[in-house]
């Protein structure tokens, strides 16, 4: 009997990493307990900062879980204020309820409020990172739902611990791609597999991640991603399967 072909280390790493990407956001095994959708009544009315004693009461609900993360470089884009870094490192953790809450909820008409998805940390130790305004150690928090000034978007907020909040950037489009079932818990990726994407507003466009390279390791489900937020887009799960955040640039909210 002829011995089976040894594959290397570098190979199988490879063939992991590609399944774990391209599974994210796809059906899990086992149905989940608790898969109801969450309503508004379990976000926060209005916007981060609208009422600070509400705003620091639903942040203080709020848990964000360390499973499928992005804890890496991302990339500067040129005009990028990066201090002239070519990248600056960030961690994003999901809440754990993102891929729960009711999203349609909070882009649907008539409503105001939203939901906080997930939380971005800039733990690069000298650089800011343009593009959110987070100087090193700044904490800013994805932010689904109405705002004061640009209508209901995906957009970034700095909340202080009084929960008065500041808008810094928001994403000129949102989309989603629709799940083939539900999640257990969330996940969070820069970039994703390929998929039609479906417009929540601004425009909806095919997405195609690239393949994994030997920047991309497998470590406890963290993903390390030396990619680009801007155009590659952050990817969440949500209740519409995954949302994905894109063409994100400073801007009042």
């Amino acid at each position: 009997m002829r011995p089976f072909p040894r594959i290397s280390i570098v190979v199988q790493l490879g063939i992991m990493a590609a399944l774990f990407l391209s599974s994210a956001c796809r059906k899990e095994k086992k149905a989940p307990e608790t898969a109801a959708l969450l309503g508004l009544d379990h976000g926060l009315v209005g916007y981060p900062g609208s009422n600070p004693e509400k705003t620091k009461a639903y942040l203080q609900s709020l848990q964000f879980v360390t499973d499928s993360i992005v804890d890496g470089p991302v990339t500067c884009e040129a005009g990028d204020d990066c201090g002239g870094a070519a990248s600056v490192r960030l961690k994003i953790l999901p809440e754990a309820n993102a891929h729960r809450y009711d999203i349609a909820s909070a882009f649907g008409p008539g409503t105001i409020g939203g939901f906080i998805l997930a939380i971005v940390v800039n733990t690069d130790s000298s650089h800011s990172f343009g593009p959110l305004s987070l100087a090193p150690g700044d904490t800013a928090y994805l932010w689904a739902g109405s705002t004061q000034n640009a209508g209901k978007v995906f957009g970034f907020y700095k909340i202080r611990s009084t929960g008065q909040a500041e808008g810094v950037a928001k994403a000129a489009s949102g989309a989603y791609c629709a799940a083939s079932g539900p999640r257990t818990k969330p996940a969070v990726h820069i970039p994703m597999y390929q998929c039609q994407s479906t417009a929540i507003y601004g425009s909806s466009s095919t997405v195609s991640s690239p393949e994994p390279r030997s920047l991309y390791r497998l470590a406890s489900n963290t993903i390390l991603a030396a990619t680009m937020l801007h155009t590659q887009g952050l990817w969440i799960s949500c209740s519409l399967g995954c949302c994905q955040v894109s063409s994100v640039a400073p801007a009042p909210l």
